[in-house]
């Protein structure tokens, strides 16, 4: 009373050993019954503080649930006890922090959720709130939306830039062309975040705007003739920005204007030069006019006159002929450099257009769409008297869109020399310019991306493709996802907002999918630093795969932090048992030294199989064996150098002994072996006390005022008295089928002799015939016989009772677990060397001299049952107890086939 009134466990345990040493249970059943109830809470209750302790301090959210769990069970299966002090004290506290710890998730979850939406108020809202967690700065998913916050609002800032330039020049009558690099800068700008339809169209009007306005101004400039503006800025920003028609019509109109120039200068120059001739013949006539009074003072007449004129041409003319002799040598000479399709051509040709020279094709007929096109010279083909050519720029017409970009190609043209013609003063003024803008604007775009913390400036992706995959992410579809993200397509769009999506979706999937794997194998191997490893990883998975992983997770969450270390044990012994591993085995039992642990089923079923299974030492020589006995390491070297002396004489390793010829094994005979050798492995592993069906020891012992502690120690092992109760449950039979078995066990003690009567095989026939009769019965015959061969020490009542098993076996199969107990016991009695196809074998067999030979032929007659089940009359009974054969009726099939056999290979012989 003093124990239970000061609800101590300690003073209680004292008071229930006290108890239990003096009987007292006897005296006042009722208040024992209350003390045992009030021991069984405050044990309880002592590992729920412990747990919420421990919970409080880990800081772990799925120990905290598991303790705060465990304290509703402990109300639930304590009504009428209350809680101590200390308990309803971290009971609240551990709420306080399952209720932080859940808004710390809830924060993760929703930045990871607006993250991946790409939400700008969300993911504002959210970073201002996670900031006044200390605990949710340093983690990633907190980093990662900060980042992506400060990335939408910089691209937030971008749109509204281009918006207000754009409605700025949009309203203007007249743009220049500083507004046109303006509206080019922020339109580069939102290219790079160009990642959804709306942006993609604002980018399209602000490149048709800035197209319209080059052609206007181009068109100014034409009028004008101002052909250093359209040189220097309006055609180099055209062919920069990919308007292709625009930079090929500018350039076409500064070569006509060049033409046209140059046939004004030719003109102007034949006109100065009919002027300048008109004068000199003026001139002549002046003089003529002025030698005729001279010519006739001197008498010299016309004719002569005209003589020498006539002659002074003459010269002339020779002079004249000659400068163009000398001139056509010399176009010879030029023109044996330039290639020739009719004659072999050297490489001379080079030497007029030299590799890196740039040139504008003409006069193609067959490939007519390269005419006009900037290409540069890469090499000349002397066998076809061809230059090879490569295009640097995209043909115009068959650009589908005038605003996409022209890129650089690497196709190969041969072409004829007059199909070629070198780009001139003017246009390679274009493309150097040309270039010099392109290097700018890339440089500007990168410029763009540090500013704005970008990777990789962003890649469009088809919108077909863009739908298939938040279909895909909506419905979670992990083949699906893992075809699309395949694509070749997606390669370099990692940073798409879709693409993002649905790589997320397949990471949580892939995720979830290996949590569940790794969460099973870690509970099936009882491993609770794994399964507190991946239960907190599954904590951090979102809340459809929480909800889809709960079971497991309260498994593992019951295993890893409410089970006492008592109960993990017993759950590593029998995992243990299943993979029979002896070592193992040995290890875990050294702990059970409680008598909870001594009574569970696990420990029993490790204990018996260790017992049945030792560990083979190697006989040494002092322990009676041979004095030249040989170790293994010895006889593997004097074997190995017997090979070798073999060898050495030539002969085979093989045919050096004359061994003897070993017959082969039929195929009934492998499988025999193979079925004793399963049975070998697992002797020992399911004895009597790990059955279910079994009285537990307070049922047993129920209503027992006398002799408590002789039927405890007995319930399990060979006993020469009547039993209490059944030693199975038997929860479903009838009271007169209980008071059977406690009579049938009467019997047994009689057929075996440990009580005398005088005709014994009649009760133990009677014995087979109640359990043949009662199905109900048959499992505690079995039990009560596996007791009865359990420990006892008259070698003429085991024998006995190992008949009488043998012929139950005959009679009716036992079922679920009680026949592995049979073949388990049977197996540690057995012996695994028979031959059934050797005679003497099958003699020896039908002697039932020995425990040995009843328990192989058990495991045999389980190996091949009849097609009928057989009971043994009571002339056969006899013949079993008393004359130790087994009749022919009784002998299991595979020993008849064995026989008939010989039989035939006598006949035949």
């Amino acid at each position: 009373k003093a124990a239970a009134a000061s609800r101590d466990l300690k003073q209680v345990d004292g008071a229930l050993a006290r108890i239990e040493e003096v009987e007292l249970e006897d005296v006042n059943p009722a208040f024992v019954a209350q003390l045992r109830d009030l021991h069984k809470f405050l044990k309880a209750q002592s590992h729920v503080l412990s747990l919420l302790r421990e919970a409080c301090e880990s800081n772990d959210l799925e120990l905290l649930k598991a303790a705060k769990g465990q304290v509703g069970k402990l109300d639930g299966d304590f009504p009428t006890h209350q809680l101590s002090e200390q308990v309803e004290n971290a009971k609240g506290r551990v709420d306080v922090l399952i209720t932080e710890l859940e808004n710390l998730h809830r924060l993760k979850d929703d930045l990871k959720s607006a993250t991946l939406q790409e939400d700008i108020k969300s993911l504002a809202a959210l970073v201002l709130e996670a900031k006044a967690h200390a605990e949710l700065v340093t983690c990633e998913e907190f980093i990662e939306a900060a980042k992506v916050l400060e990335t939408l609002q910089k691209e937030q800032q971008v749109v509204q830039d281009f918006t207000k330039c754009f409605s700025e020049l949009d309203r203007m009558e007249k743009v220049d062309f500083s507004h046109i690099e303006m509206l080019e800068a922020v339109t580069d700008k939102l290219k790079t975040f160009c990642s959804d339809s709306m942006r993609k169209d604002k980018v399209c009007k602000a490149e048709e705007f800035i197209m319209r306005a080059l052609a206007s101004m181009m068109e100014q400039a034409e009028k004008n003739e101002d052909c250093k503006m359209l040189e220097e800025q309006l055609i180099p920003k055209a062919g920069a920005m990919g308007f292709s028609r625009l930079e090929i019509q500018g350039l076409e109109w500064l070569e006509k204007h060049r033409k046209e120039r140059e046939r004004q200068r030719q003109e102007q120059k034949a006109q100065e030069e009919q002027e300048s001739k008109t004068k000199q013949d003026d001139e002549q006539q002046q003089q003529e006019q002025l030698k005729k009074p001279i010519a006739a003072a001197t008498g010299t007449t016309s004719e002569e006159q005209q003589k020498k004129d006539k002659s002074s041409k003459q010269v002339q003319e020779q002079t004249d002929a000659g400068t163009k002799e000398g001139q056509t040598q010399t176009d010879k000479a030029v023109s044996a450099t330039v290639p020739d399709t009719s004659s072999g051509v050297e490489t001379k040709g080079l030497r007029l257009f030299p590799r890196g020279t740039l040139v504008v094709v003409v006069g193609l007929s067959v490939n007519s769409e390269f005419n006009g096109r900037i290409a540069e010279v890469d090499d000349f083909d002397t066998d076809h008297g061809r230059f090879v050519i490569r295009l640097q720029e995209q043909n115009p017409a068959q650009q589908k869109n005038i605003l996409t970009s022209s890129k650089p190609t690497d196709k190969l043209l041969g072409v004829r020399r007059a199909n070629i013609k070198q780009l001139d003063a003017a246009r390679q003024r274009v493309l150097e310019r040309k270039k010099a803008l392109e290097a700018k604007k890339k440089n500007a775009k990168l410029a763009v991306r540090d500013d704005l913390g970008l990777e990789s400036e962003n890649v469009q992706i088809p919108d077909e493709l863009s739908e298939k995959l938040r279909q895909a992410a909506e419905k979670s579809d992990k083949r699906r996802l893992t075809e699309i993200l395949a694509n070749p397509k997606l390669a370099n769009a990692r940073g798409h907002k879709d693409v993002r999506l649905a790589a997320s979706v397949l990471q949580a999937i892939l995720n979830e999918e290996e949590a569940e794997v790794k969460l099973s194998e870690s509970i099936k191997s009882v491993k609770t630093t794994n399964i507190k490893l991946w239960l907190h990883k599954i904590s951090e998975l979102d809340k459809a795969a929480q909800r889809r992983l709960k079971p497991l997770v309260e498994r593992g969450r019951h295993i890893a932090y409410l089970m006492t270390k008592q109960e993990l044990l017993v759950l590593k012994l029998r995992k243990a048992l299943q993979d029979l591993n002896k070592s193992k085995l040995r290890f875990l039992i050294k702990f059970a030294n409680t008598p909870w642990l001594r009574s569970q089923p696990e420990v029993i079923q490790a204990e018996s199989f260790l017992q049945a299974n030792p560990d083979k030492s190697p006989t040494s020589a002092s322990s009676g064996g041979s004095a030249t006995a040989k170790s293994p390491n010895l006889l593997q070297k004097q074997q190995h150098q017997s090979s070798l002396d073999v060898k050495k004489k030539g002969l085979s390793p093989r045919r050096s002994r004359s061994s003897p010829k070993v017959p082969e094994k039929s195929p009934l005979s492998v499988q025999l072996e193979k079925a004793l050798h399963s049975y070998q492995s697992k002797r020992g592993l399911h004895p009597l006390g790990s059955l279910e069906c079994l009285r537990t020891e307070a049922q047993y012992l129920k209503k027992i005022f006398f002799s408590r502690k002789f039927h405890r120690e007995n319930r399990l092992v060979h006993q020469s008295v009547p039993l209490p109760h059944s030693v199975t449950k038997l929860t479903d039979a009838s009271h007169d089928v209980k008071q059977r078995a406690k009579h049938m066990f009467k019997n047994l003690l009689f057929y075996t002799g440990e009580v005398y009567h005088a005709y014994p095989v009649t009760l133990g026939y009677a014995v087979l015939q109640q359990a043949i009769q009662e199905p109900q019965l048959r499992p505690e015959i079995y039990c009560q016989l596996v007791k009865q061969t359990t420990q006892c020490k008259s070698e003429f009542s085991l024998l006995r009772t190992w008949k009488l098993m043998l012929l139950c076996m005959h009679a009716f199969e036992p079922e679920g677990e009680v026949k592995k107990c049979i073949l388990s016991h049977a197996a540690k009695h057995a012996d695994f060397k028979v031959d059934l196809s050797e005679a003497n074998h099958r003699v020896r067999l039908r002697v039932l001299e020995n425990v040995e030979t009843i328990a192989t032929l058990m495991l045999i007659l389980e190996f091949q049952r009849p097609l009928t089940p057989y009971s043994a009359s009571l002339d056969e009974v006899k013949a079993v107890t008393d004359a130790h054969l087994l009749p022919e009726s009784l002998e299991p099939p595979v020993m008849k086939v064995f026989m008939r056999k010989d039989k035939d290979r006598d006949h035949d012989a």
